[in-house]
């Protein structure tokens, strides 16, 4: 518990979306057990040790989060990103081509406009299988991925903050992971190591542009 207050203070000040991930981790714990979810609904999670931990290490959190709290409240009440429209329900599948194998700003030629007709299909068809399936750890990867995603796009609606392919990676892990999950329900090997060929080689051709094609701003220069 020590470990997990730390890392996610590191994660909150790290950047704001770490609060949307707070939340879906506290969802996650709490929901988890039948024990768990009796225990939190009758405020008597002291009675067992690990939710005492769970509990203490929250507050831990909230208290050492608590100066960056003021800092949000006050970006809040003025407009700092202008750029940032409310989004849209497109901007969600949006959100799903990031992250099968659209880059950031990428320019969308032919060739790579036929690439995600053809690939986009078998990554959706992989992604609803890893997520509707009987996998143990489902409960955990459908919190992770979209509860997060949910409640940056609700909050969009008051205060414009979610964008496509950009603060949404938090959860790109959980997208990954559930890929796999897909993956491995599919029972015929060769076809299973056909759908993963194609996953590679249609990711190279994103990470190509990302590193050869798309022309940079002067971030290198900044940096050194």
């Amino acid at each position: 518990w020590v470990l997990y207050g730390l890392t996610t203070i590191l994660m909150l000040y790290t950047h704001n979306y770490g609060i949307f991930l707070l939340i879906a981790e506290f969802c996650f714990y709490v929901l988890y057990t039948p024990e768990q979810k009796d225990a939190f609904l009758k405020f008597a999670p002291l009675k067992n040790s690990s939710l005492m931990g769970f509990v203490l290490a929250q507050t831990v959190i909230l208290l050492a989060y608590l100066p960056r709290l003021l800092v949000i409240s006050e970006q809040a009440a003025m407009d700092i990103n202008p750029w940032i429209q409310t989004p849209t329900i497109a901007d969600l599948s949006l959100t799903f081509m990031h992250f099968s194998l659209l880059s950031w700003r990428l320019t969308l030629t032919q060739f790579l406009s036929t690439t995600l007709n053809l690939a986009l299909p078998l990554f959706a068809l992989i992604f609803l299988i890893g997520i509707c399936s009987r996998q143990k750890n489902k409960l955990f990867l459908q919190t992770y991925l979209l509860l997060p995603l949910g409640l940056a796009f609700c909050v969009s609606y008051k205060i414009p903050v979610y964008v496509a392919g950009r603060y949404d990676m938090i959860v790109f892990p959980a997208f990954c992971l559930i890929l796999a999950v897909g993956l491995s329900k599919i029972k015929f090997s060769l076809l299973r190591y056909f759908f993963l060929s194609i996953i590679i080689l249609s990711t190279f051709v994103s990470l190509y542009h990302y590193y050869f094609v798309y022309a940079k701003s002067n971030d290198r220069l900044v940096a050194n």
